[in-house]
């Protein structure tokens, strides 16, 4: 009898993490669905760097940049460009996630955190947008 019992609780966290794993999922499709059509481009802040995903194969539009903090202090992010600047309104604070929202033209963006010397500790990079050939899109971080 004991082991039924033993296996019946087995079977129960295992759907606890079936289910959790499942939550997950649903999460990254709603965030997809909560930004539209728009290219969204992650960027993962740590002391003293910074991860930029999906990058690749921007061209002008209408984007969503995803600014996680997954570093141990507060970090802030700058957008620049020669016509655009713009920053979070708010710094994001260790495990919080920010949006923002631009519209990009073919440039050149420097990115950074603007706090303290986080940039020239190494927490800066570009973001290219170009025009789409014919047959060819292609950026670059």
């Amino acid at each position: 009898m004991e082991a039924r019992h033993g296996m019946s609780g087995v079977r129960i966290r295992l759907l606890l993490v079936l289910l959790a794993l499942l939550a997950g999922v649903a999460a990254g499709s709603c965030r997809r669905y909560e930004h539209g059509n728009n290219h969204v481009i992650n960027v993962k802040l740590t002391e003293y760097s910074m991860d930029v995903e999906n990058a690749e194969e921007i061209t002008p539009e209408a984007a969503v940049i995803e600014i996680t903090n997954n570093g141990k202090e507060e970090h802030s992010f700058v957008l620049e460009g020669t016509d655009t600047i713009q920053r979070l309104e708010e710094n994001i604070k260790p495990g919080e996630t920010k949006t923002m929202k631009v519209k990009l033209e073919p440039a050149s963006y420097n990115i950074y955190c603007p706090i303290d010397e986080h940039k020239i500790k190494g927490m800066a990079g570009v973001i290219k947008v170009v025009e789409p050939e014919a047959d060819k899109k292609s950026a670059s971080y």
